[in-house]
């Protein structure tokens, strides 16, 4: 966890060509809590992963299934469903959750 003591600067050098500078305040925030309040693991809750800086229903689904081996949903993004209405198989009226665009989905397109 000596991530939580290092300066962001020095977290953005070491990941400078993936990101920018708040995604290495995040990544330091991140570190704190991790453990500071999960033990230096990560979280075992969809709701504890969505609580991390950064971490959004799509990355917290694929961490639960790959970290904990639980498929609580289906990881799917704003291009998922693009393509889905290109293909008329979804459409979607408003609404900007991830659970949402998955539901507007065909039944045969979800585990």
């Amino acid at each position: 966890m000596r991530v939580v003591s290092f300066k962001s600067g020095n977290v953005y050098n070491a990941i400078a060509r993936e990101a920018v500078i708040p995604t290495a305040t995040r990544i330091i925030a991140t570190a704190a809590i991790l453990r500071d309040q999960y033990d230096g693991d990560v979280p075992s809750t969809l709701d504890g992963f969505l609580s991390l800086p950064g971490v959004g229903e799509k990355i917290a689904l694929l961490a639960m299934l790959r970290c904990w081996d639980r498929p609580v949903g289906i990881a799917c993004d704003v291009h998922v469903m693009r393509v889905g209405g290109r293909l008329r198989w979804a459409l979607m009226h408003g609404g900007s959750g991830g659970d949402q665009r998955c539901q507007a989905l065909p039944f045969w397109t979800r585990a």
